[in-house]
């Protein structure tokens, strides 16, 4: 089925949903902050527009995406698998992406994920007693 499914696909889009599998949903916000490139949004919105790849949009406006969790699964472990490297250096990325914005608990679901029990252990250290106060022991 991995090569049935991943085979017909364009390199190109399937590089972007490789890299994008680490994303809990798809924006153009999050996909250029991770990825760095510019005009994620753009290449959402079409593939939304045509359902193509399992990729749905999870609101009227295709500015949020959600990508069916079969596919995403196939498309993470593939990443995962073919390069270890970057799996994690975008789980990195996302982990900062996370702290940025306030999301103490993704930031550090992400640094588990890129198994970085450094940056894991500093998050939670500095994060400590915020993380207490919201109920989490």
């Amino acid at each position: 089925m991995r090569a049935q499914a991943l085979t017909t696909i364009e390199p190109q889009v399937l590089s972007f949903l490789m890299d994008t599998s680490v994303l809990d949903s798809l924006s153009g916000t999050t996909c250029d902050a991770v990825l760095r490139p510019s005009g994620c949004a753009e290449l959402l919105e079409q593939l939304a527009a045509t359902r193509r790849l399992f990729l749905a949009p999870a609101d009227g406006d295709r500015h949020i995406c959600h990508v069916h969790r079969l596919f995403a699964d196939l498309v993470r472990d593939e990443l995962h698998r073919c390069s270890p490297d970057r799996f994690a250096q975008l789980h990195l990325a996302m982990s900062a992406w996370c702290e940025d914005e306030g999301d103490i608990d993704g930031a550090i679901r992400h640094a588990v994920k890129a198994q970085a029990s450094d940056h894991t252990g500093d998050l939670v250290l500095v994060n400590a007693t915020d993380l207490r106060a919201e109920g989490c022991t």
